[in-house]
């Protein structure tokens, strides 16, 4: 793979060989902007084709990978991760509270907005965050939308 020093050279390997292409050079500390640079190949050319394969860039382990590899939990698992982070935002002492699904169903204009949380619920929920296919907002969005549901009749 020594030979490969433009896109044309990149485009005649199969898919498993452009990947390990990527994957070598990202552990030898370029960025991807650089590798695709380097070829003379856009990052979207790449990211769409990688994508279209199975295959996306894993941001812990920093290498490209096969979808279902990165996403190998079950429903349960996250299940389990969401209700952790629910009762911890929440404060919740209640343990054998039915679960929660992320339904995402929240729609409107996106705003920036500042809040403080504590540390370790921020950190909680940055690593759920990596480990799942919402984004941020639409996370947070769906849990303040259950927290309102839940407790305003507390109030």
């Amino acid at each position: 793979m020594k030979n490969i020093k433009n896109k044309f050279d990149f485009n005649k390997l199969d898919l498993e060989r452009q990947v390990l292409f990527f994957n070598k050079n990202l552990s030898k500390g370029f960025k991807i902007s650089e590798i695709c640079f380097k070829l003379g190949i856009s990052y979207n050319t790449i990211r769409d084709r990688f994508i279209r394969n199975n295959y996306k860039y894993n941001k812990l382990s920093k290498q490209y990978e096969c979808i279902e590899k990165i996403f190998t939990y079950d429903d349960e698992v996250m299940e389990k991760a969401l209700e952790k982070i629910v009762t911890k935002v929440f404060n919740s002492k209640n343990k054998d509270e039915e679960t929660k699904h992320l339904k995402c169903e929240v729609s409107g204009k996106v705003i920036n907005r500042s809040f403080r949380v504590y540390d370790t619920v921020l950190e909680d929920f940055t690593k759920f965050c990596k480990k799942c296919n919402y984004n941020q907002y639409d996370i947070l969005s769906e849990f303040i939308r259950e927290g309102i549901e839940k407790y305003s009749d507390a109030i």
